[in-house]
């Protein structure tokens, strides 16, 4: 009995090989079943033919190899594009919540300043060089309006 990590030769019979390993056997069937000689072949021609017979299953096996690494691209592009998806979706919901917040809160300050309005107390509101000035009825009736409409749009 001999032990060997080398496939043996071709020469050797099936019947006096007790194992072979998984992969060598399914290529051993794989050859078996390319090879096809006619009896009424010369040697010579017989040989060509499998020759060519082995080359034409090499092919095949290139080409299932081929196939099996297109269809991991493709799988590896397929998920890398619902990736990109999914974060698009995740970054525009993010987007939509930021803004529902802001708007909340927009619409928060606009009552309270409608309300402040409304009460008819005295405002002061400071000017662009630091000094307080008090509102007149013409600056709350347009401060009313502008509240107004902040309050239909943010509110509603």
């Amino acid at each position: 009995m001999q032990f060997s990590d080398l496939p043996p030769p071709r020469e050797t019979p099936e019947r006096d090989i007790l194992k072979r390993p998984p992969n060598q056997q399914q290529q051993q069937q794989q050859q078996r079943q390319a090879v096809v000689v006619s009896p009424y072949l010369s040697p010579a021609s017989a040989a060509a033919a499998a020759a060519s017979a082995a080359s034409a299953s090499a092919d095949a096996l290139a080409k299932a190899e081929s196939a099996r690494q297109d269809a991991k691209q493709q799988q590896l592009k397929q998920r890398q594009e619902q990736d990109a998806l999914t974060k698009q979706q995740q970054l525009q919901q993010d987007q939509a919540r930021k803004l529902a917040e802001q708007r909340r809160d927009n619409c928060s300050r606009a009552q309270d300043n409608l309300r402040l309005l409304q009460a008819r107390t005295k405002l002061l509101r400071t000017n662009e060089r630091g000094e307080s000035m008090l509102l007149d009825e013409t600056q709350r009736e347009a401060e009313l309006q502008r509240t107004r409409s902040v309050i239909s749009s943010d509110c509603g």
